[in-house]
């Protein structure tokens, strides 16, 4: 099941997916790098709220290759509020989608 899709700009990071209350996700992310060029990308879990602030430990990826017009997925891993995943790529023209599947805790 899709939980999220965003289309990422160029060097910002954009909240993909965060469980609703009293619900946990087993999820895994994808990135479509739409340009002829490699790029590199970012998943992040943070807690919300007020999680603004960028800490290393808070990485799920961090700068992984993707090949031009290729996808990459992560592994599969668990989300629960008030967890939010958060996405990045160094370059634009990147359609990310956050798959899983959703369950009461």
């Amino acid at each position: 099941m899709i939980l999220g899709q965003v289309d990422l700009g160029a060097a910002s990071e954009t909240a993909l997916y965060a469980p609703g209350a009293s619900t946990g996700a087993r999820v895994e992310v994808i990135f479509c790098n739409r340009n002829g060029t490699a790029i590199t990308a970012r998943v992040r879990l943070v807690h919300r709220p007020g999680a603004s602030a960028t800490q290393p430990e808070n990485y799920v990826v961090y700068d992984k290759g993707v090949p031009g017009t290729s996808e990459r997925r992560t592994d599969v891993f668990d989300v629960a509020n008030p967890e939010e995943l958060r996405v990045y790529s160094d370059t634009a023209n990147i359609s990310v989608t956050c798959n899983g599947i959703e369950r009461p805790i």
